[in-house]
């Protein structure tokens, strides 16, 4: 069976503009960042390796089965809005004043989460049903399961308004209805190593997309 392939948020759509003013702001930036340790050459911008990560680990919501309408069409409005959601993040993500920020960083661990467990229960290495903590879902009163990762794990932005420094819209983001952090962050080790695969993949082969969403390696 042929699985189907998942396009990456990366192949479609980032916030370009936020993602170079965040890397040249970093060359500014003068107390608790890595450059002022020692001279670091060819360095390279932690807001583009940030953002670069986080969108190859999402897939694009035009891939996500969940954004598809009953005859198996793209569901084109909510799609961009979730697109939208994404790249809010990201915006947020490239700070270097947001790297230790909790509700940015559980809330983009969320998303990774999500789009793993979902292309799990669609090629059925997971079911729906699957316990992924012993930790119980107060609303189910059970265990959570992989499913609850996927319909929990949303991300929702609240505009702040414009930000003073950065020259641009800044976010927070609601994670109160999200799983707990323990859920997500602790509890389904082959997640991890699954989004670990991606990373390396990216770092090995940045070129080759077409093996991502099949959770193999790309060919050399």
């Amino acid at each position: 069976m042929t699985e189907t392939y998942r396009k990456k948020l990366i192949e479609v759509a980032l916030p370009l503009a936020a993602i170079n003013a965040e890397s040249a702001r970093e060359k500014s930036i003068r107390h608790g960042h890595p450059s002022t340790l020692h001279l670091w050459w060819a360095r390279r911008p932690l807001a583009a390796c940030r953002a670069v990560s986080f969108a190859s680990l999402v897939d694009d919501p035009d891939s996500d089965p969940q954004y598809r309408k009953l005859d198996g069409s793209v569901d084109e409005e909510a799609a961009g809005l979730k697109r939208a959601e994404l790249c809010n993040l990201i915006e947020e993500l490239v700070m270097w004043e947001n790297s230790n920020n909790p509700q940015v960083i559980r809330t983009a661990r969320a998303e990774i989460a999500r789009c793993v467990a979902s292309r799990l229960i669609e090629t059925g290495k997971l079911s729906k049903q699957s316990e992924i903590s012993k930790l119980t879902n107060e609303n189910a009163k059970r265990p959570w399961t992989a499913w609850d990762l996927v319909t929990r794990c949303h991300s929702r932005s609240q505009s702040l308004g414009p930000g003073k420094k950065v020259g641009r819209v800044r976010f927070s983001f609601d994670v109160s209805r999200l799983p707990p952090a323990e859920v997500v962050k602790h509890s389904w080790p082959s997640m991890r190593r699954r989004c670990l695969i991606r990373l390396l993949e990216a770092a090995q082969f940045p070129w080759k997309l077409s093996g991502w969403g099949c959770g193999r390696m790309p060919a050399t």
